[in-house]
């Protein structure tokens, strides 16, 4: 062997460790990413689960939430949904309406962003540069049996059954 022959082999071999090393950061910072949007993603569906039961028990939106080790922030947005309905179907439910004092526009809307917090590396407001997670649900508020939990929650706690019941006699 020559030395030129070494010296190109010495080259190309710290050509393949140098290609060989961005590919693990780049697979590396990869996976981070991907857990922090998971974990947004989770932290979405939570939270809309915990304003499902029950809208106290959500953190206040200046608050950052705890998953694993890093820090959220999220904001919620609930609207309510009309619904418009055939021609047919509003005489049909004309006739029903002495029977059921519920609305057909009881639906809501709900609206979540979750997103790392600037402490984690990303930031206080919304910033889609982000790991983040958006979600929409459409549910109905009237619904109790949401899961077990839920209905065991509703019926030990005369607060949040009163709460419920008059969610029925308001509408």
């Amino acid at each position: 062997m020559t030395l030129l022959e070494v010296v190109l082999a010495i080259a190309a071999l710290g050509l393949v460790a140098a290609s060989a090393t961005t590919t693990l950061s780049f697979l590396y910072g990869s996976q981070v990413r991907e857990q922090r949007r998971l974990g947004a993603r989770e932290l979405a569906h939570r939270l809309v689960l915990i304003r499902l039961d029950d809208p106290s028990d959500l953190p206040g939106a200046s608050e950052k939430i705890p998953y694993a080790q890093d820090l959220y922030r999220y904001d919620l947005h609930v609207a309510p949904v009309a619904l418009h309905p055939q021609r047919h179907v509003m005489r049909a439910m004309a006739r029903r309406r002495s029977e059921s004092p519920v609305s057909i526009d009881r639906l809501e809307q709900i609206t979540i962003r979750v997103w790392l917090s600037e402490e984690s590396g990303g930031a206080n407001r919304f910033d889609t540069s982000v790991p983040h997670a958006q979600i929409v649900r459409l549910i109905d508020p009237h619904y109790l049996n949401r899961n077990p939990d839920s209905g065991q929650k509703l019926f030990n706690d005369p607060n949040r059954w009163t709460h419920a019941i008059q969610r029925f006699t308001t509408s």
